[in-house]
């Protein structure tokens, strides 16, 4: 499972996301953009931490 924590000035918030989800949260959640490259590049990692493998 991938975890999103956003941490804002109210407190924490946490919840599970999945990968599908996991590639554009940063631009979603922070307003940071990836290119499709580096997009790409994340996959085999999200997919490595759904696993527990990281």
């Amino acid at each position: 499972m991938n975890a999103l924590a956003e941490i804002r000035a109210g407190g924490v918030a946490h919840r599970a996301i999945g990968v599908a989800e996991a590639a554009p949260a940063p631009e979603k959640a922070f307003g940071v953009a990836l290119y499709p490259h580096e997009i790409e590049s994340l996959r085999p990692k999200l997919g490595a931490v759904r696993a527990g493998r990281l």
